[in-house]
Order: C-alpha cells, then sequence, then structure tokens
C-alpha cells in the first residue's frame, strides 16, 4: 500500500514538473513585427571621426531624474511632511497625506510574512506526508460489524461543516490573496491572476461573517464536552497512545486531549483573533485609522497561517489518516466506556453543585436586597392626584360614550322619519329584580294567617 501512495504522489509532483515549462511561453512577450523592406540605396559617404571630449569626472544624472537605479523608492519623508494638515474633506487622518508605516507593513508582509509563513505551511504538509507514507491509516481495535453509533446529532453536524467549508474558502482564497503573485501570477497572467484575485477578494470578505457566527455556535455546542481534565494530559503525553504500552488503552470520554487542544488553540484562541481582526478589515467605515489596518493585517495573517497549518492536521485525521477508525463504531468506543461511568458520576455532581450555588446565592441576594422606603407626602399627593385624573379622565369617556351613543340614536330616527318608516320605540333596558330571601319564620307566620295546608297552624288545626 505504502508503495502504491508513493508512486501516485510522485506521478503528481512530476506532472507538475512537467507543466509548469508550458507556462513560460504564454509569458513570453510578443514578438516585434518585421519592419518593411526598403530599397536598398548606394553606400553613404561615412561621416568624419570626432573624439569625445575629455572629461575629468563621469556624468551625474539631474536632480530628480529617472534614469539612475533605484528612482522608484520612496524618499525618506521628515517628520514635517507627516503632519496633518488642513482638508476640507471630512473624515479620520483626510488631512495627512504621507504615513511612513505603511512602508514598513509592506515591507513585513512582502517579506518575512510571506515568505516564512509560505514554509511553515508545506513543511507542516511535508510532514504529514511522510508520517502518512510511514504510519498509514490507523485501524480499528477488531474488525468491523457495520454496527454504528451516531456520535453527533444534525445541529452539532450542521454547525461543523458550516464552520468547515466557509473556512475552507477562506483558506484557499486568504492563499490567492498573500502568495497568489507568486505561485499564479508568472503562469496564469495578469489578465486572469487580476480577474482571479478580485473573485477571491469578495469572497473572503463575505464568508467571512458566516465564519464568524459558525464559530460562536461550534463553541457553545461542544464547550461543555470540551474542558480539560487530567485524563487529557495523560493522553497527551502519550500522543493518544502512540507511546504507550502495546494493548494499553487511553481514557479519553467524548473529545480526546488532541481535539480539546485543537478546540482551545484552533476554534477558540486564533479563531478570536482571524474574527476580530478581520471585522476590523472588513469594515472600514467603523472609522479606523491606516495604522490600525494595517496592525490588524498582519495580526490577521499570521494567526491566519497557523490556522491552516493546524487545520492540516485536523483534515488528515479526519479524511485519509483515520479511515474506517473514524467512524463511530462500537468496536472503537473502548477508551470512552472507560470513563463513562465516572463522568456520568462527575455530571450530577457538578448540576447538584451548580444548583445548591445558585440557590444559594439567590438567598443571599433576597437577603441583602433592602425593604421599599416609605412613600413620603410629596409621593403621596403625587399618587393622589394621578388617582383623581384617572377617575375624571374614566367619567369624562363614560360620558362622551353616551353622548355618542345618544347622537347615534337621534340620527337613525331622523333617517326613518325622512324615509316614511315608523320609528320604532326604544325598548327600556330593566335590571332584572333580585329574588327576595326568604326570612326565617316568615313562612311559619304567614300560614297561620291564611290557614294553607302544610303550614304548622293546618297542623295545629288538624
Amino acid at each position: 500500500m505504502l508503495r502504491s501512495h508513493a508512486r501516485l504522489l510522485g506521478a503528481l509532483i512530476l506532472g507538475a514538473a512537467l507543466a509548469l515549462p508550458l507556462a513560460a511561453p504564454a509569458q513570453a512577450p510578443a514578438a516585434s513585427p518585421t519592419p518593411p523592406t526598403t530599397p536598398k540605396e548606394g553606400p553613404k559617404p561615412a561621416a568624419p571621426a570626432v573624439d569625445a571630449p575629455a572629461v575629468s569626472s563621469p556624468p551625474v544624472a539631474a536632480k530628480g531624474s529617472t534614469a539612475v537605479p533605484g528612482w522608484n523608492n520612496p524618499p525618506a519623508w521628515d517628520s514635517a511632511s507627516e503632519k496633518p494638515q488642513y482638508a476640507s474633506v471630512p473624515g479620520r487622518e483626510t488631512n495627512r497625506l504621507i504615513q511612513s508605516t505603511g512602508r514598513e507593513w509592506r515591507a513585513f508582509r512582502n517579506g518575512p510574512l510571506t515568505q516564512y509563513g509560505g514554509w511553515l505551511i508545506a513543511v507542516v504538509f511535508a510532514a504529514i506526508m511522510v508520517f502518512y507514507l510511514i504510519k498509514g491509516q490507523v485501524k480499528l481495535h477488531g474488525q468491523p460489524t457495520g454496527r454504528l453509533i451516531e456520535r453527533f446529532n444534525a445541529v452539532e453536524r450542521t454547525s461543523h461543516w458550516t464552520m468547515a467549508i466557509s473556512f475552507t474558502f477562506l483558506a484557499l482564497t486568504g492563499v490567492i490573496i498573500l502568495w497568489g503573485k507568486y505561485i499564479i501570477l508568472p503562469w496564469l497572467g495578469y489578465g486572469g491572476f487580476s480577474w482571479l484575485t478580485i473573485l477571491a477578494k469578495n469572497i473572503h470578505n463575505f464568508v467571512g461573517p458566516l465564519f464568524i457566527f459558525s464559530l460562536v455556535v461550534s463553541f457553545l455546542i461542544f464547550v461543555k464536552d470540551n474542558l480539560v481534565r487530567a485524563i487529557d494530559i495523560k493522553w497527551l503525553t502519550h500522543l493518544g497512545g502512540m507511546f504507550a504500552k502495546k494493548g494499553e488503552e487511553i481514557p479519553s470520554g467524548r473529545f480526546n486531549g488532541g481535539e480539546k487542544l485543537w478546540f482551545w488553540g484552533g476554534l477558540v484562541f486564533l479563531g478570536a483573533f482571524v474574527s476580530v481582526t478581520g471585522l476590523i478589515l472588513d469594515f472600514p467605515n467603523w472609522n479606523q485609522g491606516r495604522e490600525l489596518m494595517q496592525q490588524a493585517n498582519v495580526v490577521h495573517a499570521i494567526a491566519a497561517v497557523l490556522f491552516i497549518s493546524a487545520s492540516l492536521g485536523h483534515v488528515y485525521l479526519g479524511t485519509i489518516g483515520m479511515g474506517e477508525a473514524g467512524q463511530a463504531s462500537r468496536e472503537d468506543r473502548r477508551g470512552q466506556r472507560a470513563t463513562g461511568h465516572g463522568r456520568l458520576k462527575m455530571k450530577r455532581m457538578t448540576t447538584a453543585g451548580v444548583m445548591l450555588a445558585f440557590t444559594l446565592a439567590a438567598g443571599a441576594a433576597w437577603a441583602k436586597i433592602p425593604p421599599p422606603p416609605p412613600p413620603d407626602e410629596k409621593a403621596k399627593a403625587a399618587a393622589e392626584e394621578k388617582k383623581a385624573k384617572d377617575a375624571a379622565a374614566a367619567e369624562k369617556a363614560k360620558l362622551d360614550q353616551a353622548a355618542a351613543e345618544d347622537k347615534a340614536v337621534k340620527n337613525y330616527q331622523a333617517n326613518m322619519k325622512k324615509a316614511g318608516k315608523p320609528i320604532p320605540k326604544p325598548t327600556p333596558i330593566v335590571a332584572a329584580a333580585a329574588p327576595a330571601q326568604p326570612v326565617p319564620g316568615a313562612g311559619a307566620a304567614k300560614g297561620a294567617e291564611t290557614g294553607k295546608p302544610g303550614t304548622p297552624a293546618d297542623a295545629k288545626k288538624k
């Protein structure tokens, strides 16, 4: 298997080396047109030879002449030329024409940053390829049975792939912007490279906020499972079992020490740097100055180079490095089962402790809340005045409603009279009388007077 992969890699390198010379003719200057032939004339008399005048020193170019090497280098501006002056255009630094730190930023970006950053990514990629050719894929502990376990739900997978796809677009477009004139311009040409760089810049600017949003969502989803524990230190010291004894299983939980290192170092630390500096660069309308933009660009590029270099290892383990072992199978969960019971117990204890602490804090805060002060005479008078105004407003609204109803009735009667129709008499609304409550003893006395049967008097007659 190693031979096949080595042959494939060698074929790719050989193909790239053979294809590069084909781009050279595309960059060759166009052949100058052949001048039209003219009929030959007879030999002209030779001009008399004149000796050049003798000079004591070589000629010196005139001041400001462009016929000397390095004429396009910017001059050394003095402090007076960089001071803000008057400008009728409003805005920050519109009255400052010259800024010397821009040259320092350009020299660092096109020099050490581009050179060392490119070599770092190339070295990391080469080291991963050598490791793969020597070590190969990580295998399962046992034969695969096809029984898989859902390790991540739909929300977790969506957030991860949103972050991964947007990161891929940002990495590719960033490589074009930072190193494109060295690795793409020589074979694509100025016209094609200009079009490609403009497209890459716009993609980079619009995909950046989406990547920042996915970083925040992924952090909120996975932070609870990436808290550092003691077993993570052991996992890192043994590199996940690479330097452990044969057959020894290093417990890890849901995420091992390497994944947690990538989470806190990559997603959180480097993600915060590229996000903040990216927003500064993406929104110049926030009125930031040129020097802040230059510093943000340098920090953004350094963090992005480190981010891309570290992501190569993550991508390798998630693709060709793990193979079938990358799937959450029952045969590859022994490291997680080793800490399952203890982790569940610790989670319950943590939840109980948090609830207890929250209850105590709420009780202490409630005990320290002072009672509301009694209202003074001025507050009482204001409350009474407000109450009287509310009552007057309610009474006025009631009268206005009654007046509106009377007006509506009169209009209705006038319309009926005008149409020659009989006017119906309004039906008076009488409140239903409440049923009379019987008075104790009244029924007996009335029965005695009337002599009706069923009364005590009737019984007495019988």
